[in-house]
């Protein structure tokens, strides 16, 4: 479980910051998705996986997909630290379906904006009452 700590801060490698914008410019137009894992407010493994729905506004990802990869994460002795994805033609801030599908609130939750010629990433905390709080990423 994480909690936001006081200087509301996620730490990420560069490295997987790197990869997971990479992979969101490779899916564009759709929207690209992910997962973030690693050992409390720090995000050390990227884990890019398909966009079930394959949509420029919206992102699911399978069951199958969901547990393989939870499986991967826990055999790395890592857990899960967020969620990411893209939005190829808006800005990096949760819409309304990203806030009112958001079913992980202990984890952060990354978005790339694609809407500008450099992407723009933004890190949000979404607790269980839906309440959006802009955290500050921090590369490491």
């Amino acid at each position: 479980m994480m909690s936001i700590n006081s200087n509301k801060v996620f730490h990420l490698k560069t490295e997987v910051y790197k990869q997971m914008v990479e992979h969101c410019i490779s899916e564009a137009p759709i929207e690209a998705c992910g997962f973030i894992s690693g050992k409390g407010q720090v995000g050390l493994t990227c884990w890019p996986v398909p966009n079930e729905k394959e949509s420029p506004v919206r992102f699911a990802i399978s069951e199958d997909v969901l547990k393989d990869t939870f499986n991967k994460i826990e055999k790395k002795g890592e857990q899960l630290t967020g969620i990411f994805h893209s939005h190829p033609t808006t800005r990096a801030y949760p819409s309304f379906n990203d806030i009112k599908n958001h079913t992980y609130p202990t984890v952060v939750y990354i978005i790339i904006s694609l809407l500008k010629k450099e992407p723009v990433v933004n890190c949000f905390y979404i607790n269980k009452n839906r309440e959006v709080t802009t955290l500050i990423l921090k590369l490491i």
